[in-house]
């Protein structure tokens, strides 16, 4: 019965590539949050990812967990759903540290 469930989702065994191709682009429309979080931890500038940026790719991880048949990729979008959160955050943090006067 699981075998059945999983064969529709592999390139291989699909019947149709519309399921496994599906299920490709939305894994590979939770990167960009990923990225730009990965990227924001490393370095720590905003000068990269702007808030816009960060906002625009949100919505990417939202279709990826609605849409998805696997649950690998529905929690990469819920991980992706707090990395972004989590940038929005520290950016807003590291604006108001950079606007304080002595």
């Amino acid at each position: 019965k699981e075998a059945a469930a999983w064969k529709e989702l592999s390139f291989w065994t699909a019947s149709t590539m519309v399921t496994p191709s599906l299920e490709l682009i939305l894994l590979l429309a939770t990167i960009p949050t990923h990225y730009m979080a990965m990227t924001f931890l490393w370095s720590r500038r905003k000068e990269k990812n702007t808030s816009s940026a960060v906002l625009f790719c949100l919505p990417l991880n939202f279709i990826a967990i609605t849409l998805s048949q696997l649950v690998s990729t529905q929690l990469m979008g819920f991980v992706g759903i707090l990395a972004g959160a989590w940038q929005m955050n520290a950016m807003q943090a590291q604006h108001a540290d950079s606007q304080r006067r002595i």
